[in-house]
């Protein structure tokens, strides 16, 4: 991984590393559902599913389980209860807008560059991505694409990429084909 000027270490190197869920690990780190968007019309069993399966996975070991605020702490722990997870297995950490806030939690402070693009389920205004993005390099919002931009629109895409991240790349750098 090339290093981006504006960091010292990668993540690797300062000890960062998502193991394979099969790997000896210290936990697993769950958002808990919260958008009804993404289940239309069949939101209302969810949090019992994911209850659960939080429960199953408490028995064998600790939960990092992000809510958006304290009123869904607050919710979500009695749901727990219900189905009888292990609750001292679970540390909540409280996001207050995933994911800008837990980026900040952790002190992560890798470039980062978003396009939007208007037929995606979400379309996050760009006073929303300076809040939680501190190094947000790039942010722009092109006319055409959804959800699955890469397909969709797929020669606009890729140039979002190369506009994105040129301020990355050294000025003598170049690029094949371009």
């Amino acid at each position: 991984m090339k290093k981006a000027k504006t960091e010292e270490k990668t993540p690797g190197e300062m000890g960062f590393r998502m193991p394979a869920e099969w790997e000896r690990h210290e936990g697993t780190w769950l958002g808990w559902p919260h958008e009804l968007t993404d289940w239309p019309g069949k939101f209302a069993p969810i949090p019992w599913a994911f209850a659960e399966m939080v429960r199953v996975l408490s028995e064998v070991e600790k939960i990092f389980l992000m809510v958006q605020d304290r009123a869904a702490e607050k919710r979500v722990r009695g749901i727990l209860r219900k189905a009888e997870a292990k609750l001292d297995a679970l540390p909540v950490i409280i996001t207050h807008g995933w994911p800008g806030s837990v980026i900040e939690q952790l002190k992560i402070s890798l470039p980062v560059a978003i396009t939007v693009f208007p037929e995606d389920v979400y379309r996050g205004p760009e006073t929303w991505a300076r809040r939680a993005y501190r190094n947000l390099i790039y942010f722009h919002e092109v006319d055409k694409g959804g959800h699955f931009a890469a397909w969709e629109q797929p020669e606009l895409f890729a140039a979002e990429i190369r506009a994105a991240f040129k301020s990355l790349r050294p000025a003598d750098a170049k690029v094949a084909g371009r």
